[in-house]
């Protein structure tokens, strides 16, 4: 019986790192969706996107990482199910890697060198440039038009390096969520 309350706090929190995974790329696609909106009070009108961007992927690691070792050591055994369910648990284990690979397509082609516009910026040198990354990190510009205090608050990035790692955290993320759907 308290193997099932362990599950259910498992699916409770898959829930909400799916659900946290999703808000991530609606943020990353439409940055002042968000102006308008407040949550009890608060308003949401300075989400940096690139925050999300940069950031949100390795938030996303991390909370499944947890989910695993939650699952393997409270949850322990795994469920017996038919396999039009495996394929639909398989699909929504994979969701939070569908996510980093949006988040990556939008820290490699929305991002841009400021004065230059997206369009003509080579998007392919976040891979191999390493003139971008300086001493303190190149500061992006995001192409979906911030406010300016936005745009003047993007975090650091260190091109290469961080754009490879981006490149593995969702076959990280991959791995995790095929591990843990044994036990949704």
């Amino acid at each position: 019986m308290e193997n099932d309350g362990n599950r259910q706090t498992l699916l409770k929190q898959y829930g909400m790192i799916v659900a946290l995974c999703i808000l991530f790329c609606i943020i990353s696609r439409a940055p002042s969706i968000f102006d308008e909106i407040s949550l009890g009070g608060l308003k949401l009108t300075n989400v940096n996107v690139g925050w999300i961007v940069i950031i949100g992927p390795w938030v996303i690691l991390v909370g499944m990482i947890w989910l695993l070792y939650y699952a393997e050591a409270f949850v322990g055994t795994s469920v017996e199910r038919s396999r039009i369910a495996q394929a639909v648990i398989v699909l929504l284990a994979l969701l939070p890697a569908i996510a980093e690979i949006f988040l990556l397509r939008q820290l490699v082609f929305e991002t841009t060198q400021p004065g230059i516009p997206c369009e003509q910026f080579d998007h392919f040198r976040l891979f191999t440039d390493f003139d971008l990354a300086s001493a303190a990190g190149w500061k992006p510009h995001y192409c979906f038009g911030l406010k300016p205090e936005q745009q003047e608050s993007m975090p650091h990035f260190y091109p290469p390096y961080q754009t490879w790692a981006h490149v593995i955290l969702p076959f990280l993320v991959g791995a995790a969520g095929i591990r843990i759907r044994r036990f949704l």
